[in-house]
Parts: C-alpha cells; sequence; structure tokens
C-alpha cells in the first residue's frame, strides 16, 4: 500500500515538472503547433525539465528522434523550432546579470553550437548552415 502512494506521489512530481517545463516554453511566445508538441513530448520523455539542459547533444538525440518519426524532408522544420526555443531562452536569461553570467564564455569541455551563442546578432548570422557530406 505504501508503495502505491509512493508510485502515484512520482507520478504528481512528474507531471508537475512537464507542466513546469511546458509553461517555461509557453512563456517564450513561440507559435504552438505539431513541431512545439512534438519537442514537449521528447523532453519530457527524456526528464529534460528545464530549458538549460537543452544542448547540442540532445539536439543530435532529437534529431535521429525525429528521423524514426517523420519524413526526412521535413526534419530541418523541427529541428528549427528546437533551435528557437533554445536561442529565446538564452536571449531571455542574457537580460539578467545572472543569466549573463552562466552565458559566460569560458572553457568547459563540451561542444559549442554556434547557434546558441548568446549575443543575438552573432548568432543570427549563423541562422543558415549547410551540411555537407
Amino acid at each position: 500500500m505504501q508503495q502505491a502512494e509512493h508510485i502515484t506521489e512520482s507520478e504528481v512530481d512528474i507531471e508537475k515538472k512537464k507542466q513546469e517545463l511546458y509553461s517555461e516554453i509557453d512563456a517564450l511566445g513561440i507559435k504552438s503547433d505539431s513541431r512545439i508538441n512534438k519537442l514537449k513530448k521528447f523532453l519530457a520523455d527524456r526528464k529534460i525539465w528545464h530549458l538549460e539542459e537543452m544542448d547540442y547533444p540532445l539536439r543530435n538525440s532529437y534529431e535521429q528522434y525525429l528521423r524514426g518519426q517523420i519524413r526526412s524532408q521535413i526534419v530541418s522544420f523541427y529541428l528549427k523550432i528546437y533551435d528557437t526555443v533554445k536561442q529565446q531562452h538564452i536571449y531571455q536569461q542574457m537580460q539578467t546579470l545572472n543569466g549573463k553570467r552562466i552565458y559566460e564564455w569560458k572553457y568547459q569541455n563540451k561542444i559549442y553550437f554556434l547557434k546558441y551563442y548568446p549575443e543575438k546578432e552573432i548568432a543570427e548570422t549563423f541562422e543558415t548552415s549547410y551540411n555537407y557530406k
């Protein structure tokens, strides 16, 4: 009986975290459509509860997820929403002093995706990218 209560409590916690994530995404003011809903589902399934956790390796994982779900010709449109959510979150954070500290460029042993550069004018120069294979 106590275990059933624990599972239910955990499910309630997960549902609360999902709603907080969805609210955080909705607060960015990005037009909601099937692409944003698919991103929300992906993030929740991966237990990504805050937009700070979105990064380039997760973007690659999302791309692989999409390739199994939708036609390859439209994957880039869905990735564009991922990038837009991440960029808008960064720009919103950069409006605060604490956010500026978070996004300071300092050495970290990780991949930096130039579309997520914290200065909007610079990041926009990388908006169009080409995948040469």
